[in-house]
């Protein structure tokens, strides 16, 4: 009898891989259902469909096809169903389907829910906290481990919620020494923006009541924690030079042979955005979008075997793998020559690329890997051993209304004002 695997994705995520409205979504698709999804879609691949589909379903590329997520699980033997939920917790409690191992990639669920069902011996897979959805959380997990600081960009963190006052927020005018800084909120991502103030770049020289209340509309507009954070300029010899210069490592939570989960990239390779920036733009009266300051984008091969830090980095990550995972990290090289950490992003649009060396993606090795390892009472001790760390951040972090610091003095602090 074949193993039962439940892939739960998102309603958003599920629409774009089927290419169709959420209104025309069915709640769930039998393993008959997926599998005739699966071949009508990767049929018909050309390599332009959005990143959901390629991960679901495979992508035409240059060398070949490259298997998707259901191709990969079929050939490892299992029946493949899709269910549709934001929110996997519900469907994670149903203790009916018990019998079924769960793919949390595309989808969330609470540390609560996901202990419960490892506990009844159900397989987890691809599950992270979704506290570390938030680029805010993911700094401070980073700034509370060990030497961590260092890898982060000199940042002030206004928590949802928090409204700091005027003359005390005009007090850490001197806390940035960069010349110029971005406001993002939590959960926002460049290529994706909804508002004019989300990523606006201000130079430092105007910090102060005017950079408040920029910060105070993006609390208000997104509801999320408000990140001002130093913009990190480069000089990529690499990269002609380009003044912002992301390296995009795709990464994959792997076991080893003492059941601990260990987080590391696929191996040395990455990819790295390149842009030219025109600080001249930049305006005293408005939030000037950092879309608005680029004049040439481009992409490039890299190697970051040799980067100083950028195993420190990992390390900081290893619980992030308690289940299994396959995400991107964002990192910057500013002119120090040390990495400085943007954020992790389970749902990366390039986790489908193949490595030059393997021929391999991240998608294809977290199938591979995530699904050999079904120890449910190892993967259980794990997450919850990473709970007890989440909940340290969010009582030392959250619990009081202050702003957080972080620097590479003096870490993650609390600021009374």
């Amino acid at each position: 009898m074949a193993k039962k695997i439940c892939i739960i994705a998102a309603k958003d995520f599920l629409a774009a891989a089927l290419g169709m409205f959420h209104t025309s979504l069915k709640v769930c698709y039998s393993a008959d259902e997926t599998k005739k999804l699966f071949e009508e879609s990767s049929s018909r691949l050309t390599g332009g469909e959005p990143y959901p589909a390629k991960y679901l379903f495979g992508r035409q590329q240059a060398s070949g096809k490259s298997r998707g997520l259901i191709e990969l699980y079929l050939d490892y033997g299992y029946d493949v169903e899709i269910r549709s939920a934001t929110d996997a917790s519900e469907i994670l409690g149903d203790g009916s389907r018990d019998s079924v191992a769960f793919d949390l990639l595309f989808s969330s669920a609470s540390v609560e829910s996901v202990i419960s069902a490892l506990n009844r011996g159900s397989n987890i897979l691809g599950w992270t906290p979704p506290e570390f959805a938030s680029k805010s959380f993911q700094m401070l997990a980073l700034a509370s481990s060990a030497g961590g600081a260092v890898y982060l960009p000199r940042s002030l963190i206004i928590p949802s919620g928090v409204r700091p006052g005027a003359a005390g927020f005009e007090s850490l005018r001197g806390f940035f020494d960069s010349e110029y800084i971005i406001i993002k909120s939590a959960y926002g991502a460049a290529g994706r923006l909804t508002s004019n103030l989300e990523y606006a770049v201000v130079p430092t020289r105007l910090f102060g009541s005017w950079i408040l209340k920029l910060a105070a509309a993006v609390e208000s507009e997104f509801k999320q924690d408000v990140i001002i954070s130093e913009l990190i300029v480069t000089d990529d010899t690499y990269a002609s030079r380009a003044e912002n210069v992301v390296h995009k490592i795709n990464c994959c939570g792997l076991f080893n042979t003492g059941g601990k989960s260990v987080f590391s990239p696929l191996n040395g390779c990455c990819k790295k955005i390149a842009c030219r920036m025109d600080f001249g733009r930049l305006s005293a009266h408005r939030p000037t979008r950092f879309g608005e300051l680029v004049t040439d984008c481009f992409w490039l091969d890299a190697n970051i075997a040799n980067v100083p830090g950028i195993k420190d980095i990992f390390k900081c990550f290893d619980g992030f793998a308690a289940c299994g995972c396959a995400c991107t990290l964002d990192f910057m090289i500013p002119r120090d020559g040390k990495p400085r950490f943007l954020e992790l992003n389970k749902l990366s649009a390039t986790l489908s690329d193949t490595s030059p060396i393997t021929e391999d993606s991240a998608i294809n090795i977290y199938a591979r890997t995530a699904s050999r390892d079904d120890s449910a009472a190892k993967k259980s001790g794990r997450v919850e051993e990473y709970a007890k760390v989440i909940k340290k951040i969010k009582d030392r972090f959250y619990s009081k209304t202050v702003l957080i610091s972080i620097s590479p003095e003096e870490g993650a602090r609390l600021i009374k004002l």
